[in-house]
């Protein structure tokens, strides 16, 4: 009887960083759906603790290794040479080599040489398993798709924010032609990344391909009931870094201040904290107290929601995809204010009855009448309705499982 078998490639995960945050929930069930799942992922350095994975769940390594002459060495093999020609033409004829064929062709020798791992082509190739690949992004260890041969089985292409926007990138977006065609399902976290796809990529993807499977997180239970009395707390959770516009959030507490006592709490560092915290010193006052928590792990956030009351979460980003922060303060049954970018909308809003929605060039005095409404007005959102809704990682998790597990080759003659 043939068995199935998953390879998965990740960024991060099975380490404790990183993608593991996102994948620690989906991996499970993927584990329900396949006889054996086999992970492949591309770590940045830094601590290597396997987080604990379930029975069926091996790491098979890491797909980093060999150098760029080892890359080129592969060329020898005519098969492999034909199929980084292939790539590259694809990308001719998509349009996307002018101006950026280094770009192209560093990523279609990255491509090859992730592919060529022994372990993963022992993974792929092993007699008596009939074997599905999912990458979980379309960079690190999942860029080793566009080379797969068709023999590897059919491929699973999850895109996210970073790895589907051109813009996230300085010289745009690498292999994409080659990618979407050798994707048998291209599954997009959002329906405005499903969108995207359509608009900027037609004579590659087609709808009837285009799944939307959304992320999500898992449920941590609810926050300690407010005191009567304290000041307004805010909260928001992100890298400190220019999208992310963590200034719009400072300046937008302290115009509320003026009115009513406000704590803000941010959660997560990065390369602006020495300029956000001499700013929130210039700033703070009676009226507003500043706590900016610094780098956190996962667990430490999570315990941070679970032993504190929080008004109101907010996510001031110029970019997203649909943000996990959001999601958890959801599950947490936080009303949010964000700003309407990527697939913010989709889950915030009153609409939604998860908070408001403020335009994505929104004032700071904008953003201070809009948090300060929805403390006012909390009767009427049920942010953790809204998360059990859309933002269940165990319900979108089983969901995701089951279309991998489904997939079969893409006919010829779809779009390329």
């Amino acid at each position: 009887m043939t068995r199935s078998r998953l390879v998965l490639l990740t960024n991060e995960y099975p380490f404790a960083r990183g993608d593991a945050a996102f994948l620690e929930t989906e991996v499970p069930h993927l584990a329900s759906a396949f006889d054996d799942v086999v992970v492949f992922n591309y770590p940045q350095p830094g601590d290597e603790e396997l987080v604990a994975m379930p029975p069926g769940v091996r790491y098979g390594g890491s797909v980093k290794g060999g150098s760029r002459r080892r890359a080129l060495g592969h060329l020898a093999v005519p098969s492999v040479a034909s199929r980084l020609l292939g790539m590259l033409v694809r990308e001719w004829r998509a349009g996307r080599l002018r101006g950026r064929w280094r770009t192209e062709t560093m990523a279609a020798l990255a491509s090859i040489k992730r592919g060529r791992d022994a372990r993963l082509r022992a993974a792929l190739r092993e007699p008596g398993w009939r074997t599905t690949v999912y990458a979980y992004w379309a960079a690190g260890a999942g860029l080793a798709v566009a080379g797969l041969p068709r023999s590897s089985g059919p491929v699973a292409l999850r895109l996210h924010r970073y790895d589907l926007y051109e813009e996230e990138q300085r010289s745009g977006q690498p292999l994409r032609a080659s990618l979407m065609n050798r994707a048998d399902v291209v599954l997009a976290i959002s329906e405005h990344g499903r969108d995207y796809l359509l608009e900027h990529y037609p004579e590659h993807v087609d709808s009837s391909w285009i799944e939307l499977s959304r992320l999500g997180t898992a449920d941590h239970g609810v926050q300690p009931q407010r005191v009567a009395g304290g000041p307004l707390v805010v909260v928001s959770c992100s890298s400190l870094t220019p999208v992310k516009r963590t200034t719009l959030i400072l300046d937008a507490v302290h115009a509320l201040s003026r009115s009513r006592p406000v704590r803000w709490v941010h959660l997560g560092g990065g390369p602006l904290e020495h300029d956000l915290r001499e700013r929130a010193s210039a700033v703070a006052d009676a009226g507003l107290e500043v706590e900016l928590r610094g780098q956190m792990s996962h667990d430490e956030v999570i315990d941070f929601f679970r032993s504190t009351s929080v008004d109101v979460f907010v996510n001031a980003s110029a970019s997203e995809g649909v943000p996990v922060s959001i999601m958890e303060a959801l599950s947490f049954d936080v009303p949010v204010v964000a700003t309407d970018v990527g697939g913010t909308g989709e889950i915030v809003g009153e609409a939604h009855a998860s908070g408001i929605l403020v335009a994505a060039d929104v004032e700071p005095s904008e953003l201070a009448a809009s948090i300060e409404r929805a403390f006012l007005e909390r009767e009427r959102f049920a942010p953790r309705e809204t998360w059990r809704r859309l933002s269940d990682a165990d319900e979108n998790g089983r969901r995701t499982a089951q279309v991998v597990a489904h997939l079969t080759p893409r006919r010829k003659g779809q779009a390329t």
